[in-house]
């Protein structure tokens, strides 16, 4: 089945060379498009000297860089005015130059100023939502800053979902608030997609694992990872380590502060920083945990846990987009520390087969499955 629309603009607001949840997932989108559509420009953020060739973009796509030279005070009083991201200067002329069906904004931060010029020169406009943004500002932010942010994203997170032909959430939870918290007319086209691979991948079937080993991976500089973190080692570690006495834990990821390392060394857990390869740890575990209790969209390190067949303990915000493994028993979520004991009893006392994890993991969240459901929304609500 073809896309009947054949070009696209698709606008970002992930730096595509950098790391975490986001640009994963904005890969994943901008990738996809690029299989279903015939044409491709893409707007997105750079510094000067970037090498376009490490966004892991497929090159198809006609990346178009755009850099912010301007003034810190300039950059403030931009915040200030609501002009949160950088493309007023460009985006218009883009659209002037080529011939476009649809454009795309990847996150509704993207959209902010530029709606009603997109519906000016194209048929269709979609927004992709990361995570019901209000609440992720919220949770990830502080100070002045988080004011301002958290009164211009109520207003462009509203705009988006308004007047975008069609919304895509990464979750099912964040379809629901959009709809909730903006789509009191039920106007707006709001679709769940979840997220996917970046591109075609060859998963593991063998694995050579430590046994009686528990992970957490994450960026470990995120201020809902670390304030996660924290709650996690003071409230539901001492019960893991009741449950598991000869058990190891592990935590590695990006830029973990002197405070977290200092918490973990006081409690005998071992904490890797920018490990060099996430994959060799991954296999060598045996069981992945994710703690994080905060903010919205998909948690996606979890999906490193799950492509390694690791059977999975999560709080239930984590469990969000991960319906499919929970309902097949890999992944099991908590909210209490009651609960907790009782989902780490669960995976201690399950029979679990990595291979088939990961053909369950495979079955939604291949690469090529995220194309087969993008295009069937695109051609069915566009």
């Amino acid at each position: 089945m073809e896309c009947k629309y054949k070009r696209a603009l698709i606008v970002t607001n992930h730096y595509l060379n950098g790391v975490g949840g986001g640009v994963f997932a904005s890969r994943a989108y901008i990738n996809a498009f690029a299989c279903i559509f015939e044409k491709i420009i893409l707007l997105c953020p750079a510094n000067e000297g970037d090498d376009i060739n490490k966004f892991r973009i497929n090159e198809s796509v006609n990346i178009i860089p755009v850099c912010d030279n301007n003034t810190l005070f300039r950059k403030i009083l931009n915040l200030c005015i609501g002009r949160v991201n950088r493309f007023h200067n460009v985006f218009e002329a883009v659209l002037e130059k080529y011939n476009f069906d649809v454009v795309v904004f990847d996150n509704s931060r993207a959209s902010s100023g530029l709606l009603s010029i997109a519906h000016r020169y194209v048929s269709k406009v979609i927004t992709i939502h990361h995570n019901y943004e209000y609440n992720y500002i919220k949770d990830n932010m502080s100070g002045i800053i988080r004011l301002l942010l958290l009164y211009w994203t109520k207003k462009y997170e509203k705009n988006a979902v308004r007047e975008s032909d069609l919304n895509v959430t990464l979750t099912e939870y964040d379809k629901r608030k959009l709809n909730q918290i903006y789509n009191k007319g039920n106007k707006a086209k709001i679709e769940n997609i979840g997220c996917f691979e970046y591109e075609k991948r060859t998963f593991k079937n063998e694995f050579q694992f430590n046994p009686k080993t528990f992970l957490i991976t994450g960026n470990l500089s995120a201020k809902q990872t670390i304030d996660s973190l924290n709650y996690w080692i003071d409230n539901y570690y001492p019960v893991l380590q009741k449950l598991c006495p000869n058990y190891k834990l592990i935590i590695a990821g990006k830029g973990p502060g002197k405070c977290l390392i200092n918490k973990c060394i006081d409690n005998n857990i071992v904490v890797i920083p920018s490990p060099a390869s996430m994959d060799d740890i991954l296999e060598k575990s045996e069981y992945y945990i994710c703690p994080i209790s905060k903010g919205g969209g998909i948690k996606l390190r979890m999906m490193d846990g799950l492509r390694f067949g690791l059977p999975v303990v999560c709080h239930e915000v984590s469990a969000r987009g991960y319906e499919s493994m929970v309902k097949q028993g890999y992944v099991v979520s908590y909210n209490t520390v009651k609960s907790f004991k009782s989902a780490v009893e669960k995976i201690l006392l399950g029979s679990y087969n990595r291979n088939k994890i990961v053909s369950e993991y495979n079955k939604y969240f291949s690469f090529e499955s995220g194309i087969s459901r993008l295009k069937q929304v695109i051609n069915e609500s566009l």
